[in-house]
């Protein structure tokens, strides 16, 4: 049996990102990656240390992953983006994988969606890769299922690759 040609690798701490990235392996028929870190952030503390954590370019530590990138045609991350940038954890997986990635798409359900433009340029200096395709989107959108014209251009985008 043929392996799958795109891997969906995802980030979540609210559960938005993950139901995105579950969605998006069904439709590419892809294996999927969840980076997992060590460090708690549930709760409203957890929260005040992400953005403190982003801010300050702290590191983080997270699980091995089980998925090696390079035997992927392409690796779709899906990610928050907190306060402009990647957070610790994904920050950790690009960095550990970063000359493993022969082609890397960019996927993002956050507060603010699109108002993040610098969240591409910090996606490419930790990954060492410009995106073949970018969606940003708002969470508000996800929730309320106006983000499904754009989801799936962004499908049809990705299919070139598999």
């Amino acid at each position: 049996m043929q392996r799958p040609k795109v891997l969906v690798v995802f980030y979540s701490r609210t559960g938005s990102n993950r139901k995105l990235a579950l969605s998006l392996k069904k439709k590419l028929r892809a294996e999927y990656e969840e980076i997992v870190e060590e460090k708690e952030r549930a709760g409203k503390i957890g929260f005040f240390y992400c953005g403190l954590d982003t801010l300050l370019n702290r590191g983080a530590k997270i699980r091995k992953p089980k998925e090696d990138p390079s035997d992927y045609n392409l690796a779709v991350l899906v990610t928050p983006i907190w306060v402009g940038r990647m957070p610790p954890a994904v920050r950790a997986y690009l960095a550990q994988n970063r000359e493993k990635f022969k082609n890397l798409a960019l996927l993002s359900v956050s507060k603010s969606g699109t108002m993040n433009p610098e969240a591409v340029s910090d996606f490419e200096r930790h990954s060492g890769k410009k995106p073949v395709c970018t969606l940003l989107l708002k969470e508000k959108d996800v929730e309320k299922r106006t983000h499904e014209k754009r989801f799936e251009g962004f499908i049809r985008e990705l299919e070139s690759f598999v």
